[in-house]
């Protein structure tokens, strides 16, 4: 049965008395209790039935939280709070729980956290491992450079002391070079030109050389395989 509030003395007047209450109150209005509506008083007499109570009730129902469950957790025990339940409704009673949804929150908080600790160790690892190949090749760059320039070094040598026997071959000349090797006793022929080869003189032709030189000198002369100077 439709029942009505008075807007002017809050009374609740049921469907059958609403005519009277209208004559004795004096009212303007009244709202229908069920759905709320605002009536004068033809509307309220036209309005005979509402909303059903089920209705009604349905809508105010607060809808029941959502049960989430994360791996491992069952009808039987919860992972997430590490709690054993004696039954299934038990179980499902807890997963719709404050306590167990804020438990779901950390613990996805923590597996995202320890998911991104793991994925930046990795790219540190990656990033070391790039920086040791870059090391590695660069110590290998190093020391390739360093043997290049060793070779270098060691060529420059070679031509400064070829540049200097050359240099003091042009000074001395190769006929004050052999009597400078001419003792008074003289000198064989083949130590003198192993002695000349060592001071930078060329091999080349260096025996006849030598022996036109000792031929056209005036304090030198052959004996035999000898050179000795004159007395």
């Amino acid at each position: 049965m439709v029942s009505f509030c008075c807007d002017k003395c809050q009374e609740v007047v049921k469907k059958p008395k609403i005519e009277k209450h209208f004559f004795t109150c004096r009212t303007r209005s009244v709202s229908c209790v069920d759905c709320g509506k605002t009536f004068d008083r033809a509307g309220a007499a036209s309005h005979i039935s509402c909303i059903t109570e089920k209705e009604k009730y349905e809508k105010q129902q607060v809808p029941k939280p959502f049960s989430q469950r994360l791996e491992g957790d069952t009808d039987t025990y919860c992972k997430t709070c590490n709690v054993a339940f004696n039954s299934a409704l038990q179980g499902e009673q807890h997963y719709q729980s404050k306590r167990h949804a804020s438990a779901v929150k950390r613990r996805l908080e923590n597996e995202n956290a320890s998911g991104a600790s793991t994925n930046n160790a990795t790219a540190q690892t990656e990033n070391n491992g790039v920086q040791e190949t870059m090391k590695s090749n660069g110590h290998a760059i190093s020391e390739r450079n360093k043997k290049q320039n060793s070779s270098n070094n060691e060529e420059k040598s070679c031509d400064r002391i070829q540049a200097k026997q050359s240099s003091r071959q042009k000074k001395i000349g190769l006929k004050k070079a052999i009597k400078k090797h001419v003792a008074s006793k003289g000198i064989r022929l083949h130590s003198l030109l192993k002695k000349l080869q060592k001071e930078g003189f060329s091999s080349d032709d260096l025996e006849k050389r030598v022996r036109e030189k000792v031929k056209k000198s005036r304090k030198l002369y052959m004996d035999g395989k000898r050179i000795k100077l004159k007395n």
